[in-house]
Formats: C-alpha cells, structure tokens, sequence
C-alpha cells in the first residue's frame, strides 16, 4: 500500500514538473497542440536530451524523496497527506474535510515545505536542461517525440545502449 501511495504521490509530483516546463498556452493555441508534427532531432540533440534526460530522472527523484520527508517529518505518512490535500481541492469552498485541524495545519506545512522543494527541482531541472543546450521547450518536444514517434524511440535506445 505504501508503494502504491509513493508511486501516485511521485506520478502527481511528474506531472507538475511537466506542467512547470510547459510555457503557458493561451486556449488558441491549444487545438494546434494536438497535431504532432514530425519534429527532426539530430544525433546531438538526441545525445544532449539522453543526458539531460539522466540528470532529470536523478533530480526529480531526489526531490521526490525530499518531499515524502517533508510529508512525514510533519508527522503525516503520505498517504493521509495525499488525501487531505485531495479532500481540500474537492471542497474548496464548502470546508468539507473530514481531517481533523491539527492534520490540516500539518498538510498546510508541510505542503509549504514541498512547494518550496518544488520550486528548486523546477529551477535544477531547467539548469540541468539548459547544460546540456537545449531548452526547457526543445526538452520537451523531444520527450513527446521520443514517445510517439518510433524511429526516434528506436534512435533512442540505440542511444542508450552504447
């Protein structure tokens, strides 16, 4: 059970990074998302996005731990934290929770003390991305590239297994 907790808990963490990489779309812009163009990669760029993509996995993983941490050292085990933090989204504005104060007060702090470890591992990502010469934009549409085109994921692999 507490595996299953960490897993939602680092997917949920993923997907704000990505979120965090991501430049802020107008509602315009948003159908034009949904086509995927062929996006050419050279062989540099795959080899800067294969080691910026090491560096991202250690960093994100890094923070991760920080953050369970944080979660229990208020005195939460992450899951209850997850679901008050789930339990306060649903009720904004009706103050339905059914935690008691005192686990509100400790997910409040200790939501404070991952935001903050959130913050540095988007500012780390987006140095470790930078160091390798691509950009945070280029990073991810070569991560969406590498996910849907298959000759890329086969580069990709040839990559990494030399």
């Amino acid at each position: 059970m507490f595996r299953s907790t960490m897993i939602q808990f680092i997917t949920l963490t993923l997907a704000f990074t990505m979120i965090a990489l991501a430049p802020r779309e107008s509602v315009s812009q948003q159908p034009q998302r949904m086509q995927q163009p062929q996006v050419n990669v050279t062989d540099q760029e795959l080899q800067n996005f294969n080691t910026a993509l090491g560096k991202v996995t250690t960093i994100q993983r890094n923070a991760h731990k920080e953050m369970m941490v944080a979660v229990e050292d208020n005195g939460l085990k992450v899951e209850t934290y997850n679901k008050i933090l789930k339990q306060m989204r649903n009720a904004q504005g009706s103050g339905e929770v059914s935690a008691s104060g005192a686990q509100i007060k400790k997910a409040q702090q200790a939501s404070q003390q991952v935001q903050t470890i959130r913050n540095e591992m988007q500012k780390d990502l987006k140095t470790a991305i930078q160091g390798e010469n691509l950009t945070s934009q280029r990073f991810k549409t070569i991560m969406q590239a590498v996910r849907t085109n298959p000759d890329l994921q086969k580069r990709m692999q040839k990559l990494q297994s030399n």
